[in-house]
């Protein structure tokens, strides 16, 4: 089995694409790259369709400086969702050398497993849209429970508004600052691109954030992100029936 490694030199705000593939002689992928200073590294790996494919997602810090995984990398964050699920990592980092390593889990029939993945590196709420959460479409109150810190900065939740529906959005139970913003993906490519960011809301401390009033019907994403520190909290999507498409 055979790994490859690929260089990507230094890495910012802009999202960085690569489309690639592993088969049953290519086992793994690993890219390094730097950041500059100390902001969010935000990974997502997408784009696995047939059944029965299979990739998980790794970061680690180069610990030796020597652009290759070996056993003295410091191992820092990984996801692991079965089957087609989208994988990402949102994990604040110091200036350094990294790797986004991408392990073939299982093939489908055909044995040949393309993927997509995407890399930045930006602070506060990441600039990429992972399918982490599907609230599917809106028709009756969903309320959510999880963290976000330094581990994980950044949760996104997808949903839809079918015509003659709303939401009202509330982030609670906050023990440090975090905020919220809706998003269009207008072009659907999976990035946060200028102007489709709809509403945010960014209370300081532990006060509660929220989003009212939205009725307009399409496809959105929900970001939770820190802002300062670490906190669980609870994400609620209050549905409401309206009287105009």
């Amino acid at each position: 089995m055979v790994t490859t490694t690929y260089n990507l030199g230094n890495i910012g705000s802009t999202v960085v694409q690569r489309s690639d593939y592993l088969n049953t002689t290519y086992h793994q992928d690993v890219r390094r790259f730097s950041i500059s200073g100390t902001s969010n590294i935000n990974l997502h790996l997408f784009g696995m369709s047939a059944d029965g494919d299979d990739a998980d997602l790794r970061l680690y810090r180069d610990s030796n400086n020597n652009g290759y995984l070996d056993s003295s990398d410091q191992f820092l964050s990984s996801s692991s969702r079965g089957g087609n699920g989208e994988d990402s990592i949102n994990y604040q980092a110091g200036a350094g050398n990294y790797l986004a390593v991408v392990d073939r889990y299982a093939l489908g029939s055909d044995q040949y497993l393309p993927y997509r993945i995407n890399l930045s590196a930006a602070y506060g709420a990441s600039n990429q849209l992972p399918n982490e959460t599907s609230v599917g479409n809106l028709n009756y109150d969903r309320t959510f429970y999880d963290y976000v810190g330094s581990t994980d900065t950044t949760d996104t939740y997808s949903f839809s508004l079918s015509f003659y529906e709303g939401v009202n959005i509330r982030l609670t139970g906050l023990s440090s600052d975090a905020d919220i913003r809706l998003i269009r993906d207008s072009n659907n490519n999976r990035i946060v691109d200028s102007g489709e960011v709809l509403r945010s809301s960014t209370l300081g401390g532990t006060s509660s954030d929220s989003i009212n009033n939205f009725n307009d019907s399409g496809n959105y994403f929900l970001q939770v992100y820190q802002y300062s520190g670490n906190t669980s909290y609870a994400v609620t999507f209050d549905h409401y029936p309206t009287s105009f498409a």
